[in-house]
């Protein structure tokens, strides 16, 4: 005779190891579930974070090494990284060093800023609650991300250069003084301040219906420099002025009536613009190519063209007396900072900052 045993809720005892085998697998399976809820939903908490650390890092560095290219003092840096990092973008702290060549030199907001220092690294971070790990016992997770930026020479520009060529009195100088300038000192370039005469410059303009060399061009070029587009002569497919490469000149005065009331403007409001520095050239006429050496930051105070009726206008104390052949272009060279690639052997007082980590 067989006895079916039964447990004292009636339930035969195999059905009930089952049963048990069944509840613990359920509770693996939902601990796994919750794991993976964790990672999609927590893990894509973590990454927009992490991606906002990242502009909090870029933002906070951009900033400080521009204050440190203008030559601003420790606590002026340091209220740069804080406001771009933190006040602007989020991160609930942040560490800064300068930085020269990648290596670590000194604590940013630490007072004094350390000799030779020609960049700013951040690491921004901040912490966030989780939701589903907040289960598995992670009730905040923590991200950080870091960036440096670096000052130098601004060593490749697509626009924004004005048709303007000073020549520098030696042959690949690194430096203004050595480019033959002083900064803030009314200069006559159009002989370029030594040997040769100033020309203009041929842009391609998307704004200019005639030749890259034509009156019409010309004045496009100072009116939309944002549309200008280089064209190495030596590269058809290079669109990009850097230092060492070659710029097509454009002959004649072309005094005309849209260029003055063009240099008129840039003289009236101080505007400042944008210049290639060069110190040789190759060809003639106009097939002229003038070898850049850097690029600077020049403000008109006046001018003398002799084409289309021999205007004038403007502060012209500093024409030369022949020089020019009767034409002038008058101004200073200033110190500025752009967002740019850079180089670390040029500076022509055209300041770069650049992203570099």
């Amino acid at each position: 005779m067989k006895i079916k045993l039964l447990s004292k809720f009636g339930i035969p005892p195999r059905a009930e190891r089952e049963r048990g085998q069944a509840i613990v697998i359920i509770a693996l399976a939902m601990v796994g579930l919750i794991a993976i809820a964790a990672l999609v939903f927590d893990g894509g908490t973590a990454f927009s974070q992490r991606r906002k650390m990242q502009n909090a890092a870029d933002a906070g560095a951009f900033a400080g090494a521009r204050q440190l290219a203008l030559g601003a003092s420790d606590s002026t840096i340091c209220a740069a990284v804080t406001e771009y990092t933190v006040t602007r973008n989020g991160a609930a702290s942040f560490t800064a060093t300068y930085t020269r060549s990648g290596t670590a030199l000194g604590n940013v907001c630490g007072g004094s800023i350390p000799s030779g220092a020609t960049g700013i690294r951040v690491v921004a971070n901040t912490s966030f609650s989780t939701s589903f790990a907040g289960m598995l016992g992670q009730q905040t997770g923590s991200v950080g991300a870091n960036a440096t930026a670096t000052f130098g020479g601004a060593n490749n520009l697509v626009n924004n250069v004005m048709p303007i060529a000073p020549q520098c009195a030696v042959s690949n100088p690194t430096s203004m003084s050595q480019c033959g300038f002083n900064f803030n000192t009314s200069y006559d370039i159009w002989d370029g301040g030594g040997p040769g005469n100033f020309g203009w410059l041929a842009w391609d303009n998307d704004n200019a219906s005639g030749s890259n060399q034509s009156a019409a061009t010309l004045c496009a070029n100072l009116q939309h420099p944002e549309a200008m587009e280089y064209e190495n002569p030596d590269n058809s497919s290079d669109h990009s002025l850097s230092i060492g490469d070659d710029a097509q000149g454009s002959s004649g005065i072309s005094g005309s009536t849209c260029v003055r009331n063009q240099l008129q403007s840039f003289i009236t409001n101080a505007t400042p613009i944008t210049v290639i520095l060069w110190d040789t050239t190759s060809g003639s006429g106009s097939n002229v190519e003038y070898h850049i050496v850097g690029f600077a930051e020049f403000v008109l105070e006046g001018f003398v063209l002799t084409g289309g009726g021999g205007q004038s206008y403007g502060n012209t104390s500093e024409c030369a007396s022949g020089g020019g052949n009767g034409n002038c272009i008058q101004g200073r060279f200033i110190n500025y900072t752009i967002a740019a690639p850079i180089s670390t052997t040029v500076n022509m007082g055209l300041t770069g900052v650049a992203l570099t980590r």
